[in-house]
């Protein structure tokens, strides 16, 4: 009776090995081809990679806008394609949140999910927050990064209370009663989904804003992704 050579061996062992190795990535929430999560980033507070300068286009990074009434982020450089960028502010740190709200606008870029653009809230550090994303054409995300990891809490789905469109304003606003793990998201004043995760109650907030590419649908330098956000609560920014 005939057994398995050596050689043979070695290739079952291998595709074990393999096997075991896809079934991980499958589980892990930070492998943005499995999961359409953006992992690339860049954070003013120090944290993550970034996307750097060059394509032939400019980039603006969290900037008072001229009109004086938002923060600006503006990008048509190729070097941020597949990027994600955020930015906390200290003066808006809860030790136990109640509320956070924002009013976002899209001013030109792609209008899909692969170009989300929204806030960060509970934020302790680079490595620990959540985020809420919308579409300008009319869909939203829920999603955490919690000890360096990116996971899903709402996938992508569309909402009539968001308003869709270029230079259309937004207001996003996430309450949280002060105890418990459940939050409320609101769309322009419209309850939209109750959702419930236990890693943190407090931080600081900010904005977020993901950069697609030129397979779905950028096109830079031509066209350029320019966000503007503007926070009321808990603290004004700008």
């Amino acid at each position: 009776m005939g057994g398995i050579s050596p050689k043979g061996f070695r290739l079952v062992r291998l595709a074990a090995a393999f096997l075991v190795l896809l079934l991980a990535l499958w589980g892990c929430g930070d492998i943005s081809v499995l999961t359409n999560l953006k992992t690339a980033e860049s954070s003013n507070s120090g944290g993550g990679g970034g996307g750097g300068g060059g394509g032939g286009g400019s980039t603006i990074k969290w900037q008072t806008d001229s009109s004086g009434n938002y923060i600006q982020f503006y990008t048509s450089e190729t070097a941020n394609y597949d990027y994600a960028f955020f930015n906390p502010y200290a003066n808006t740190i809860q030790a136990t949140m109640t509320i956070v709200s924002a009013n976002v606008k899209k001013v030109s870029g792609v209008l899909t999910k692969d170009a989300g653009f929204g806030i960060i809230f509970c934020y302790s550090d680079s490595n620990d927050f959540y985020y809420v994303l919308i579409s300008a054409d009319g869909q939203y995300f829920i999603g955490r990064k919690v000890n360096s990891t990116y996971g899903t809490i709402q996938n992508w789905t569309s909402s009539t209370y968001i308003n869709t469109g270029l230079n259309i304003i937004n207001t996003i606003k996430v309450t949280y009663p002060g105890t418990g793990s459940t939050f409320s998201l609101y769309f322009n004043s419209s309850p939209v989904i109750f959702f419930t995760d236990a890693n943190f109650h407090g931080g600081e907030a900010g904005f977020r804003i993901e950069i697609a590419d030129a397979a779905t649908g950028e096109n830079f330098p031509t066209t350029a992704e320019d966000c503007r956000f503007q926070l009321t609560l808990p603290s004004p920014v700008p």
